[in-house]
């Protein structure tokens, strides 16, 4: 990886901190849409306390797409 890709996958780090959570679900056959990306912005825009709980549970009930996958 070049200067260059390094300092683009850091931006990208720094302006959606959620990004290497998102990137690693590939690896369980996890692929998040366009929509998907769309349904998590606008459910983190909600009012509330956000905790590490709501977080998990949120992005697991908007990301399975099946019981096999739960």
């Amino acid at each position: 990886m070049n200067s260059r890709s390094q300092s683009s996958a850091s931006d990208i780090h720094d302006i959606f901190p959620l990004a290497p959570f998102l990137l690693s679900l590939a690896t369980i056959d996890i692929r998040p849409t366009l929509r998907d990306y769309a349904r998590i912005s606008r459910v983190l825009r909600t009012g509330g306390r956000w905790d590490m709980e709501r977080l998990r549970f949120t992005l697991a009930a908007l990301l399975v797409r099946s019981r096999i996958k739960e």
